[in-house]
């Protein structure tokens, strides 16, 4: 993958998305929209990370305004929240959508002071290779359904996120 095309890539595409972003608006893609990424089934962790690294580096101007994320979507199985997360990338590797490739995000800050109703499961994932801005981010591991997901007992969507914090994680 060449570097400087992918960080051209994500730059453009966070001039021409930040602007949309809003508490009641995040802003979303696939990273297959990207030229020249390798979403080989082998490759999807380690492509995911890089795209996740340039996502930093772009989006660390605006740091009071929006955070940035990437997420690994699971397959999903159950109507209920069983928990069983991937504990290894091996695990990772076996549990990922295979039609639903990562997807990076924006989401406003402000955001955060909002509460969806959500039926949900998370916990913190710490297998990940992430050498870069390691202190900065928090991976987790989530279970979630929305309002009409509860309503008509529809599956739960599972994924891995790894969100950046600029101003670090917590860790009691």
């Amino acid at each position: 993958m060449d570097e400087n095309l992918l960080q051209q890539q994500i730059s453009e595409w966070v001039q021409d998305n930040i602007e949309l972003v809003s508490a009641e608006n995040p802003v979303t893609m696939h990273v297959d929209r990207l030229r020249g990424v390798d979403l080989a089934r082998e490759r999807i962790i380690p492509t995911s990370l890089e795209i996740l690294k340039a996502l930093v580096l772009e989006v660390q101007c605006f740091n009071d305004r929006v955070k940035a994320g990437l997420v690994l979507p699971l397959k999903a199985y159950n109507k209920k929240i069983n928990t069983k997360h991937p504990v290894d990338l091996d695990g990772l590797q076996y549990q990922l959508l295979s039609r639903e490739p990562p997807s990076i995000y924006l989401v406003s800050w402000t955001s955060s002071r909002k509460f969806y109703r959500t039926e949900e499961y998370r916990c913190p994932i710490d297998f990940l290779p992430l050498d870069d801005y390691h202190d900065n981010l928090y991976v987790y591991y989530q279970e979630n359904r929305g309002r009409i997901g509860i309503q008509n007992n529809w599956e739960f969507a599972k994924g891995i996120f790894i969100e950046y914090c600029p101003d670090g994680v917590f860790d009691y």
